[in-house]
Parts: C-alpha cells; structure tokens; sequence
C-alpha cells in the first residue's frame, strides 16, 4: 500500500471546500457547549476537594500538555492522514467528558482535563493541515477567517448560553452534555469530511535542506512571538486586571466588556481574509501585530467607558486579523510532505515557550507595576513582522533556484 500524500495546492478544489464549512460549524457548536462552563473550571476544582495550589498546578499540566503533544499528533497526521486525526481526538474527549460524571474527586477529574488537553493537542496539527489542503492556496485567508469568524461567534455565545442554563443544571451536568455533543460531532465529521491526503505509489524524504530549515526557525520566532503576544493579551488575564485594578471597572463591568469586545472583534474575520490573500499572510500578520501595539496603547490611555470598550473591540479585532494571518502563514510555509509534523513542532516548542511569557509578565508586574505586561506584549508584537522578514530570502532563494532550473531545461531544449 503506497503512502499517503496532501493534494497539490493548485488540486484542492472544489471538491474539498465543504471540509472548511463542516469543520467551522462544528467547531462553533464544540465551543459554544464547552465555554457554557469551562470558565468554572477552577470553581468546581475547588468543589471536589482542590485547593488554590492543586489548581494552579492542574492549569500548569493542562498547558504543558497542550503543547507538548502537537508534535506526535503532526507525525501521525502526515503518516496517517488528516481525517482520522481531526475525528477522533473529538470523540476521545467526548468520551472523557462523559466520565465527569463518575469522577467525584479533583484528582480524577483533573486527570480527565490533562488527557482531554492531550488529545486536543494532537488533534491540532491534522485540523490545521486540513483547513489548510481542502482550498487552493490562494483561498486560504479566507478559509481561516470563516473559521475564526465560527469561533469567535461561539467564545461569546457560550458564557451567555451558559449563563442561562447552568441555575437550571449544574456545571456537571453541562460538562456530561457537552461530552455527547462531542460525540455527535464527531460522528458527523466522521461520515462528512474528506480527506484531503492521497496515496502515493513510494515514500519520498522531506526535502528540508538548508532553505528549509531556515524557514522553520524563523517561522518558530514568528509563531513564539504571536503565541506570547496571545497569551498576554487578548487570551491572557492582565487586560481583565488593568480593567479592575488600574481603571476602577467593577466585575460585572469587566464581564460586560469582555462579552462585547470578542463579539465585535467577529466582524473583522471577512475582512481578514480578504486581505490576507490579497496581500499576503506574512505582511498581513506584521501589520496587524503593529495595529495591535497601537490599539493596545490607545486602549491603556484612555479614559471612560465608551472608548474603553471601542479601543479593546480594535485590540480584540486586531489579533483577529494576526490570528488569520498566522493560520495561514504557518500553513503556507510547511511543505506538502511535512506539513503536519512542521506544524506539530511548532505548536511543541513555541508553545512551550510562549507559556512563560505570562510568568514573566506576572514578575515583572510585581517589580514595575501593572504597565509591564503590556510593555513586554509590544515586544512580542515588535519582533513579529522582523521574524516574518526573516522568511522571505528563503523563498527568494527557492524563486531563484526554480529560475535556474527553468533556464538550464530551456537551454537543453
């Protein structure tokens, strides 16, 4: 039996768009029954025995193990094929969801949540690369941005539907739902999603060489920055706490603004990908990190509701855009052949690292004040679109190789 083999770019087409579509809308339902009481997490922890040392200990495995699995999972991706990896990490969760509820105790519920994050993480390479091969490379800004578009939609929804549903049910409840939801769509992916590998009559090396290896380093600089810059910002705590302990917002406030900014920030996906194909993933991702860093300034010096909450919808849009133009950026680099395993190393390593920004930033507040999160975020988001420079001398060469061959072949003819 040959091995399996991505579709050229240039072959992705027609067939293979409904995967981007079917993906997208079960990612919004997965999420949208997952935020009604993931953000209880650490509460109900502490309702089966845990205390505020377990639990950040839980947080620091479950982080971990995001990261460090996403390697296997991309080599088993290439070797295996995308489908099956996209299919069934969504019914192994699932499955783990269900076992909530004969897990009365922390610790066996956090050894739940650990092997959840496993399966997510080796899941992620294969959904990436899917996204990635089921469109022709020039539509695949605005593949991701109908995915962030999706996601973005049901990270707002979820808390809301929760809101409602949890004085009804309880959190474990809602955990043991979200686990057949799981299933569900599993199962619908299972029967709907194409594949998008083929069979290959013999195994080919993965032509890395010197060009290729540059390409990946300097696309894990890209991918640890924008990670960090995530992780300090628009998914991290210290907006929250600026809001609560520098501007004076009261809880429900801050609960208000965090409802209504990721909401907003939704519209900007369209635009997104338009933009991304048009002008490219790699200065797309630069000048959204710039936008970012200006935002995010506009935001932490301003004064009143109103433009508070106008400044943080641009900081939530802005890394919306970047976040596109990252899927896309780190798709697009990684050759066909290898594609799973380069992302998976990058989700392994930049992860890891980008998991100690928030520490960092945490340390450095205690010494400088609350400003110095922020100060490090424009760092992060300053180093972007050099690291993105970084790449295009690879490609450079890669044009001028291909120009040579081009020359040579036509003077033998």
């Amino acid at each position: 039996m040959g091995r399996l083999e991505p579709c050229a770019d240039d072959e992705a087409a027609p067939g293979l768009r409904g995967n981007v579509w079917l993906i997208s809308v079960t990612a919004a339902v997965l999420i949208t029954a997952l935020y009604t009481w993931n953000r209880l997490l650490p509460f109900m922890l502490r309702e089966r025995g845990a205390d505020d040392l377990q639990v950040s200990l839980i947080y620091t495995l479950m982080n971990l193990t995001v990261n460090l699995f996403q390697y296997p999972g991309g080599v088993m991706a290439d070797r295996q094929g995308r489908k099956l990896w996209v299919v069934m990490p969504t019914l192994g969760v699932g499955m783990l969801y269900l076992a909530v509820f004969f897990t009365p105790g922390w610790a066996a519920f956090a050894a739940l949540l650990v092997a959840v994050n496993c399966l997510n993480a080796v899941q992620a390479p294969a959904f990436v690369a899917l996204m990635a091969e089921s469109v022709p490379a020039a539509e695949r800004g605005r593949a991701f941005a109908v995915l962030q578009f999706f996601v973005g939609a049901s990270v707002a929804a979820g808390p809301a539907l929760g809101a409602l549903l949890l004085p009804l049910v309880g959190a474990d409840a809602l955990v043991v739902v979200t686990g057949a939801i799981f299933i569900g769509c599993g199962l619908v992916r299972q029967f709907r999603l194409r594949e998008t590998l083929r069979e290959a009559p013999a195994p080919q090396a993965a032509d890395l060489g010197r060009p290729g290896f540059r390409r990946l380093w300097a696309l894990l600089a890209v991918s640890t920055a924008f990670v960090a810059l995530q992780g300090l910002t628009a998914w991290g705590p210290f907006i929250a706490l600026y809001l609560a302990d520098s501007m004076g917002y009261t809880p429900r406030q801050v609960n208000l603004l965090f409802a209504l900014a990721p909401l907003l920030a939704v519209g900007f996906s369209p635009f997104g990908g338009r933009i991304t194909d048009r002008l490219g993933a790699g200065r797309v991702l630069g000048l959204a990190c710039l936008a970012h860093v200006v935002t995010l300034a506009g935001w932490l010096f301003t004064r009143g509701l109103g433009l508070t909450a106008f400044f943080l919808v641009l900081v939530f849009g802005s890394i919306q855009l970047a976040g596109i133009a990252f899927d896309t950026l780190r798709a697009e680099v990684a050759g066909d052949r290898e594609r799973g395993r380069v992302l998976g190393v990058l989700g392994t390593a930049a992860g890891t690292a980008a998991a100690m920004a928030p520490v960092l930033a945490g340390l450095l507040s205690r010494r400088f004040g609350p400003l110095a999160p922020f100060g490090l975020a424009a760092m992060a988001a300053l180093s972007v679109p050099g690291a993105v420079r970084l790449l295009r001398p690879a490609a450079g060469a890669g044009e001028r190789a291909a120009g040579r061959e081009g020359r040579a072949a036509a003077g033998a003819g």
